[in-house]
Order: C-alpha cells, then structure tokens, then sequence
C-alpha cells in the first residue's frame, strides 16, 4: 500500500512546489519589471 501510495504522494509534492515556484517566479519578474521601468523613466538607457 505505501508502494502505491508513495509515487502519487511525490508527483503532488512535485506539482505543489512547481506551482508555488511559478508563482513567485512571475512576481519576481514583474518586480524586476517594474524597477526597470522605474529606472528608464528615471534615467532612460536610449
């Protein structure tokens, strides 16, 4: 029964942590985004 139940317990894990990885990923890119934007309005780069 642990057999069965231990891959299916992981694959949760897995797509659990994936999920929350992706969400601060996107948060962490629009952050990035959003100091950028501040910069160049600042002290444009062009």
């Amino acid at each position: 029964m642990f057999k069965i139940i231990s891959p299916f317990y992981l694959l949760l894990i897995t797509i659990r942590l994936a999920a929350i990885a992706k969400i601060t990923n996107t948060k962490i890119i629009l952050f990035t985004c959003f100091l950028a934007s501040k910069k160049s309005k600042n002290k444009p780069y062009y």
